[in-house]
């Protein structure tokens, strides 16, 4: 399931319905949810000193390295959510760049650093989708920047997901349902 909404809009409470869940998360968003805080592994970078060497381990780094232990399936967890996927984006792009000692997908040559990064991340989100768990559910916020005119002259508001939208299209679809959130007054 790929869900995606506004802030606040109840995403990761609906994933959080799902049976036995393990959040893979980005924000830390898991410490609102109802009923305590769920089994959670955060994804970031993991920085540490030992005198005066700072080792990183970048948060894209983490997430494979929990996906090789995920694809084990040596847990009870049924349901793996990924909490936010533009963060895991991001986390790709910069490892990437660390990788290739560039500062954007610019600076690799034509088209070269663009690629680097959508075929990493694609890759993983494959292996993350193609886990053996009864669900694996996809969290992203939703963008609204977007305002479109149509050739009779009406406005229309885009709403999608927050991620670019050759991204978006793909991971759409790897998921058998694609939904958007909506909090509206006292319901969601």
């Amino acid at each position: 399931i790929y869900v995606y909404g506004a802030p606040f809009s109840g995403k990761s409470h609906f994933a959080n319905g799902f049976p036995n869940v393990l959040f893979l998360s980005t924000d830390g968003n898991y410490n609102n949810l109802p009923g305590g805080i769920p089994p959670h592994i955060d994804i970031k970078d993991n920085v540490t000193v030992e005198g005066r060497i700072t080792k990183r381990v970048y948060a894209w780094e983490v997430l494979k390295e929990v996906l090789t232990e995920l694809e084990k399936k040596q847990n009870d967890f049924e349901t793996i959510v990924l909490d936010l996927v533009e963060d895991a984006y991001e986390h790709c792009r910069q490892y990437i760049f660390n990788k290739y000692g560039i500062q954007h997908e610019s600076d690799s040559g034509y088209g070269k650093g663009w690629d680097l990064v959508k075929t990493e991340f694609l890759t993983v989100m494959k292996r993350l989708m193609t886990l053996d768990y009864q669900n694996i559910i996809l969290i992203s916020h939703e963008d609204v920047s977007t305002n479109l005119t149509r050739k009779s002259g009406d406005k229309i508001t885009m709403i999608k997901p927050n991620i670019p939208d050759k991204i978006a299209n793909k991971i759409s679809g790897m998921a058998d349902i694609v939904l958007r959130t909506v909090h509206d007054g006292g319901n969601y």
